[in-house]
C-alpha cells in the first residue's frame, strides 16, 4: 500500500508541470510523500512525512491533486478492465486507444493493466497502433518500455515492429533507448526480416546521441546484414558523426566497410572514418578535453586565508547543488571530482 501512495504521489509530479501555479509547491513534496500519508498529514495542517515546510496557500491544491489523480488511476482500470471483455480484435484495440485518449495513465499498475489487456490482440498491425498510442500518451518508465518492446517483437517482424521502435525515438522519454532499453531495442531490431527496416531502425538508434561502444559494435554487426551498400553507408554515416571511434568501434566499422560491394562505396566509407577522425582527434570523442589532472600554484598567507573562506563556500553550495539534484531529479555528483586542497 505504500508503494502504491507513494507512486500516486510521482504519478502527480507528472502532472504538475501542466500546472504551472503547482509547480514550485508541488516538486520536492510529491516526489517525498505518497498520497496517503500526504493528504492525511495536510489535512491536519501538518506538513508531509520527509518535508520541512510545505506553502498553505498550496496545501489544499496538492491535496486536491492527489485525489484528482488517484481517482482518474481508477477510472482508467475500471475501463481498462471493459475494454478486456470485448469478443473482437477490433473492439478491444478501440477500447484501450480510448483508455489512452481519456486518462493520463500516470501510474505503473495502470499502464500494466493496459499492457496485459494489448497482450491479447492478434492483429500485429493492431497491437502496434496500441502500443505507440500509449508511448504517445502516457509516461514511460523502464519497466513500461521493456513490456511494449516484447510485445512489439512477440507480435510481429516486419513494418508493424518498424513502428513500434521509431516510435521509441519520438517519446520525450527517448533517452531510454540510448541507456536502460538500448540493448532490449537492438534485440528487438534484430528480428526484422527486411534489411531496409533494420536500416531505418539502427539509424534511429545511432542518430543523434551517442550509444556505449560495445551497443555502436553490436549495432555494426547488425549492419552486415544489410545487402545494400547505400543501406549500409546510410548506417555508417550515422557512426562517424555522432558516435565516439574507439578502436572497438572502428573496428566494427571496417568489417562493415569490407562486406561492401563496390569500391565506390568502401572508398566512400573509408574517407569518411578518415574524416571522422581528425575531427574527434584521434580516438578522442569530439566532446572530451584532454584536461590536467590539478594545478599548483603558490600564494602568500592572506590569499591563501580568503581563497580558503571562498572554498568552504563553495563546497557547501556544491554540497547543496549534490542534494537537491538527488531529491528532485534522482541523480548524484561525485564531488570528488571537484575537489581543491589549498594547503
Amino acid at each position: 500500500m505504500a508503494g502504491e501512495s507513494k507512486q500516486v504521489a510521482r504519478d502527480c509530479l507528472n502532472e504538475a508541470p501542466r500546472r504551472r501555479w503547482l509547480w514550485p509547491a508541488l516538486a520536492i513534496p510529491l516526489l517525498a510523500v505518497g498520497a496517503a500519508t500526504g493528504a492525511a498529514a495536510l489535512a491536519q495542517g501538518a506538513p508531509p512525512s520527509g518535508v520541512e515546510s510545505i506553502d498553505p496557500e498550496n496545501k489544499d491544491h496538492y491535496a486536491r491533486l492527489l485525489s484528482e489523480v488517484k481517482r482518474d488511476e481508477e477510472a482508467a482500470r475500471r475501463e481498462i478492465a471493459a475494454a478486456g471483455e470485448a469478443d473482437s480484435d477490433e473492439a478491444l484495440a478501440a477500447g484501450l486507444i480510448a483508455v489512452a485518449n481519456g486518462h493520463r495513465l500516470a501510474g505503473e499498475s495502470t499502464r500494466q493493466a493496459y499492457l496485459k489487456a494489448a497482450d491479447r490482440l492478434e492483429s500485429p498491425s493492431r497491437r502496434a497502433r496500441v502500443l505507440r498510442k500509449l508511448l504517445e500518451a502516457a509516461p514511460i518508465t523502464v519497466e513500461t518500455g521493456a513490456e511494449v518492446l516484447r510485445q512489439a517483437v512477440r507480435s510481429d517482424s516486419g513494418p508493424a515492429l518498424l513502428k513500434v521502435l521509431m516510435s521509441l525515438h519520438e517519446i520525450k522519454e527517448s533517452d531510454l533507448v540510448r541507456g536502460p532499453l538500448t540493448e532490449q531495442y537492438l534485440s528487438a531490431a534484430e528480428k526484422l526480416t527486411s534489411p531496409e527496416d533494420l536500416s531505418e531502425a539502427l539509424r534511429g538508434l545511432l542518430h543523434p546521441q551517442e550509444l556505449e561502444a560495445p551497443q555502436v559494435v553490436r549495432a555494426l554487426r547488425l549492419a552486415e546484414r544489410l545487402d545494400s551498400d547505400e543501406d549500409r553507408l546510410k548506417v555508417l554515416r550515422e557512426v562517424t558523426d555522432h558516435q565516439p571511434l574507439t578502436p572497438e568501434v572502428m573496428a566494427g566499422y571496417r568489417k562493415s566497410v569490407e562486406r561492401m560491394r563496390t569500391d565506390s562505396a568502401r572508398s566512400t566509407a573509408g574517407e569518411r572514418l578518415e574524416s571522422a577522425k581528425e575531427e574527434q582527434g584521434g580516438f578522442a570523442h569530439p566532446h572530451s578535453v584532454n584536461a590536467p589532472q590539478g594545478f599548483v600554484f603558490q600564494v602568500d598567507a592572506d590569499q591563501r586565508s580568503a581563497l580558503k573562506v571562498q572554498l568552504q563556500q563553495v563546497k557547501q553550495k556544491m554540497r547543496q547543488l549534490r542534494e537537491r539534484m538527488k531529491r528532485d531529479l534522482g541523480e548524484d555528483i561525485n564531488l570528488e571530482r571537484f575537489e581543491i586542497q589549498i594547503d
